[in-house]
C-alpha cells in the first residue's frame, strides 16, 4: 500500500480514516449486513500503516471497535491489537493514553455488558 501511495502516504492514511469513520458511522446500512463492521479493523489497520502518527486513530478506533454490538463493532481482540500497534509505535509519549484505552478495552473485553468507560449500563 506504501508504494501505491506514491509519497503521499499521510494523505492516503487520512482518506482511509475518513472512510473508517464513515463505514463506522453508517449504523443503519451496517444493520443490514449479515457480518456488521467486519471491515472496520482492516481499514484502521491500513491507516496505521500508512501514517502511524495518527494518535487519534489508536484511540477512537479502538472504541469503535471495542464497543459491543449492537452500537459497536464487538471487536475487543481488534481493538487491542490496534492499541498494542499504537503503543509499539508510541512508546513513552503516547503510552499513558493507550495504555488507559487498553486498560477501558480490556473491561469491554471481559464483560461486553459493559459500556464504554467500563461501567454499568442504567437499568
Amino acid at each position: 500500500m506504501k508504494s501505491l501511495s506514491l509519497g503521499y502516504q499521510s494523505l492516503l492514511a487520512d482518506l482511509y480514516w475518513i472512510r473508517a469513520v464513515q463505514y463506522y458511522g453508517r449504523r443503519e446500512e451496517a444493520a443490514r449486513r449479515q457480518v456488521r463492521y467486519k471491515n472496520l479493523a482492516a481499514l484502521l489497520d491500513i491507516t496505521t500503516t500508512l501514517d502511524p502518527q495518527m494518535m487519534d486513530v489508536y484511540r477512537a478506533g479502538s472504541s469503535f471497535l471495542a464497543e459491543p454490538e449492537p452500537v459497536g463493532a464487538g471487536q475487543p481482540e481488534e481493538s487491542l491489537k490496534l492499541l498494542d500497534k499504537g503503543i509499539g509505535f508510541y512508546p513513552m509519549i503516547g503510552a499513558c493514553a493507550l495504555t488507559r484505552d487498553l486498560s477501558i478495552s480490556g473491561l469491554s473485553r471481559i464483560s461486553g455488558k459493559r459500556g464504554r468507560f467500563g461501567s454499568k449500563p442504567a437499568a
